[in-house]
């Protein structure tokens, strides 16, 4: 495979002067990055070939949450509020009639509220931007994003409807403390690849190759927090870390700098104590062999 590739591009390399465009080097990069991808394909057909001989099932080893190919569509709490907002004074103006929570969020009468709610953010927008309210439109991105914000609130509208009338209250305390870890999770893999990309060099230079920080930034490597005991006011005063069995001193630091040198702080409140504790890691041998060395417990690679 590699040796086609490098034909296509001797072949478009040598072609006349006069008909070369000025995307040449665009192709030559992404010719280069065919290449690497085929380096990492040439290794997991090596896997294949060998778990066809010996009958072992090859596992998915594709982090579930990739830093490099998953964009983070980042918090926009204006505009959510701005949703909410839209969103109650529909119901307000339709004797309290809402979201058909039975239909998907374009079916039926949710595909009216949904126009309606995203012509009034744009609405909304263009005042705020000081535009024309007739001509102004969202710029591509913007429009996507607000699309997505505005599905989100469908579902979590829905969630809530369930919750009320399908659960008991202590389904409802189990699911909300879950959607809690989840959310503490999101939130410190969101700040921690903030902070890697402002002081990339850094974590470079002090820990390894670019490629390899990178691999350990997936969330699914990340250890997730139990919420521990809560002072007079409700205020959570400390989490216990629930730390994978497989992760080495060196990757815990790499984390703790993470966390550590964040440019942006809380004010107003008192930082709340973290407990950490080793738990039995979920993520199997084949997929740790993939990580870089000086993440991972010797121990728990494979012979």
């Amino acid at each position: 495979m590699t040796s086609g590739l490098q034909a296509i591009r001797a072949a478009y390399m040598e072609r006349p002067i006069k008909t070369r465009r000025a995307s040449d080097c665009d192709l030559a990069e992404k010719i280069s990055k065919l290449q690497s991808d085929n380096d990492g394909l040439k290794q997991r057909l090596a896997l294949i070939e060998s778990s066809m001989s010996s009958n072992i099932i090859v596992p998915d080893i594709t982090p579930p949450h990739s830093y490099k190919k998953r964009k983070i569509i980042k918090r926009n709490n204006d505009q959510s509020l701005v949703i909410r907002t839209i969103y109650t004074r529909y119901q307000e103006n339709n004797d309290n009639d809402g979201w058909l929570f039975s239909l998907g969020p374009r079916e039926g009468n949710n595909l009216i509220i949904r126009n309606y709610i995203f012509e009034h953010c744009r609405l909304h927008q263009a005042k705020e931007s000081e535009e024309d309210p007739v001509k102004y439109q969202f710029p591509p991105l913007e429009k996507k994003e607000t699309d997505k914000r505005i599905t989100c609130f469908f579902h979590s509208q829905k969630r809530k409807y369930r919750d009320t009338y399908n659960k008991t209250e202590e389904q409802k305390i189990d699911k909300r403390e879950k959607s809690s870890r989840r959310s503490r999770l999101h939130r410190k893999w969101e700040r921690r690849i903030d902070t890697y990309e402002k002081k990339k060099d850094h974590f470079v230079q002090t820990f390894g190759p670019e490629e390899e920080c990178e691999l350990l930034l997936e969330k699914s490597y990340m250890s997730e927090e139990d919420v521990g005991d809560r002072n007079e006011q409700g205020l959570t005063i400390n989490y216990t870390a629930l730390v994978p069995n497989w992760r080495s001193d060196r990757l815990a630091e790499f984390y703790k700098q993470l966390d550590s040198l964040r440019e942006v702080t809380v004010l107003g409140s008192a930082p709340s104590e973290r407990i950490s504790k080793i738990v039995e890691s979920s993520i199997s041998r084949d997929v740790l062999d993939t990580l870089p060395t000086w993440g991972v417990e010797p121990t728990c690679k494979s012979e």
